[in-house]
């Protein structure tokens, strides 16, 4: 029986892996944890910037080159063991801005070029000890928007060029001290969009060019004091779409080009008031995929090509009314595949994917066996591979991997932890430094940030790896297979370009694949031992 591998990899040379081991960047503090759990980690000039304390200071601004020399405190910006909570890390004008509280000023906007001295607040919006508390940073237009509360008009719009002047209010949206609190900022098509709440329509789909005059309403979605709450914004074939409320429909996917008339509802997938809650919106393969609810499946795979008729449920994975899709729902495209997690009842939360098709959607592999679930969320795609959160049903949350080309999931742990700890902090992958950067609570439950480095090796370095050679290529009938280190036994597998094992055989030094049968084409050599997996394509005439 042919065992199938969904999307081979084109491999244009030799390609060689190794197992991987997370490392640790740095113990910031020895005494307890020194990664806060949920920290995202942001790139700015050859280093990473994320929030970290040493014991002796509170939750402050890190940065790291990737060793534990490089990885320093940038400034104890709120002075002894009191947390300045750093938020909102966004390189800007090629500094690094974010929002921090500095123990007499509240959270305001402060920026850094990554040295002690020239990080600094950049305006105290709110005088006094309040805090302005900014938030939603976005770049657009040559400036750095976002929302912020000065005090006078309540949490309104603002923008900065990065001085104190150059600091100030784009527009009063809801006149007075309320605020009209902007949030889920967007650029599209030239323009900034977001909600706002002007106190007579409540939160809406707003537009802003940058100025007062420009930003304004799109459509009142929730007709009256009510609010729509538009979020979750993806851009789309020129279209922005998103999720919104009204009176009507409920919670549904609707889609704007900018202008009140082409505002509109894209399906009403939950008939009536009923809310269908659409969210993960992935584009995939030029359409929209997400996760929504109907009372008939419960919340389950969708897609869209922008119209009516072509938003429709992808499968019924866990059939009838319960939930095939666990919320929050994760979605990733790799190897030109959508994957995400879902159960269909009878396994639990797994590792699936879809091609876009009913029969191309299915479950990679039941990890942990029964109702358990391997899958817990987040994921990031790196060195030819999918990382993820899973749960193996003994180890608590780890990190796992997928590689397409083996249809292999494997558990990533050091060679010492300490089992059964819910790693919380595996909520951010990070891709960074040409490493996978991510916080763990591997010993004692204490979050430092740890690393994967590429296990890729160059071509010249395989003779510490495997060393073999396959002749002849091209190959008309039988390609030979000659290994000249010593230390098997070694397993040899002959994959086509759509996933499919051809032919598998094992041996110590030489070995042979008959080729007679196969079709002319592109294919791929496996050779593996129990610490290594080599690549090499071949061509059948």
């Amino acid at each position: 029986m042919k065992k199938t591998i969904t999307n081979l990899l084109l491999i244009s040379s030799f390609l060689v892996v190794q197992a991987q081991t997370p490392v640790l960047i740095k113990d910031i503090n020895p005494s307890g944890s020194g990664v806060f759990k949920y920290t995202t980690v942001v790139v700015y000039n050859e280093k990473i910037y994320f929030v970290g304390t040493n014991g002796s200071s509170g939750n402050e601004v890190w940065s790291s080159d990737g060793t534990a020399s490089g990885t320093k405190l940038v400034k104890d910006i709120n002075p002894g063991s009191a947390d300045g909570n750093p938020v909102g890390f966004i390189v800007y004008n090629q500094m690094l801005y974010f929002s921090i509280e500095d123990g007499t000023k509240g959270h305001e906007l402060w920026v850094t070029d990554g040295t002690s001295t020239n990080t600094q607040m950049v305006k105290n919006i709110y005088p006094g000890s309040s805090g302005s508390a900014p938030y939603g940073f976005t770049v657009f237009n040559g400036q750095l928007f976002f929302a912020a509360n000065d005090g006078i008009y309540g949490q309104e719009l603002w923008s900065t060029d990065g001085t104190t002047l150059g600091t100030q209010l784009v527009k009063d949206i809801r006149p007075g001290g309320t605020g009209s609190i902007p949030t889920s900022f967007k650029v599209f098509n030239n323009a900034l969009y977001f909600y706002a709440d002007d106190g007579t329509h409540g939160s809406e789909l707003w537009v802003s060019d940058g100025t007062s005059a420009g930003t304004q309403m799109v459509k009142d979605i929730f007709v009256g004091i009510y609010s729509s709450y538009p979020s979750l914004f993806t851009e789309l074939n020129g279209k922005l779409y998103f999720q919104a409320t009204d009176l009507t429909y409920g919670s549904e996917l609707w889609v704007t080009d900018g202008t009140t008339l082409g505002t509109t509802l894209v399906k009403d997938i939950n008939p009536g008031q009923n809310y269908a809650d659409p969210e993960g919106f992935t584009v995939y393969d030029g359409k929209l995929y997400f996760s929504a609810f109907t009372a008939s499946a419960g919340y389950e795979l969708w897609v869209s090509d922008g119209t009516s008729a072509g938003t429709q449920m992808v499968k019924d994975i866990f059939s009838g009314t319960a939930d095939g899709i666990v919320s929050p729902p994760w979605f990733m495209v790799y190897n030109n595949r959508l994957y995400f997690g879902a159960t269909d009842g009878t396994h639990g939360n797994e590792l699936w994917f879809t091609d876009g098709t009913t029969l191309g959607t299915t479950m990679i592999n039941d990890y942990n066996p029964g109702s358990g679930g391997s899958y817990r969320g987040s994921f990031a795609v790196w060195n030819n591979a999918l990382y993820y959160i899973g749960y193996d049903g003994v180890n608590g949350n780890q990190l796992f991997s997928y590689n397409s080309i083996t249809n292999s999931q494997s558990l990533i742990v050091p060679p010492i932890f300490q089992s059964n700890v819910f790693s919380e902090g595996f909520s951010s992958l990070n891709l960074a430094l040409g490493s996978l950067i991510f916080p763990a609570a591997y010993q004692s439950g204490n979050t430092e940030l740890y690393k994967l480095t590429s296990t890729n090796l160059a071509v010249g370095q395989l003779s510490t790896a495997i060393n073999f050679s396959i002749y002849p290529n091209p190959v008309s009938n039988t390609i030979h297979i000659e290994l000249t280190k010593t230390s098997g036994p070694f397993l040899v597998q002959l994959y086509n370009l759509q996933g499919t094992l051809m032919f598998e055989t094992s041996g110590n030094s030489k070995m042979d694949i008959e080729t007679a049968n196969f079709p002319p084409g592109m294919y791929v050599v496996k050779v593996s031992d129990k610490n290594y997996s080599v690549y090499s394509r071949v061509v059948k005439e």
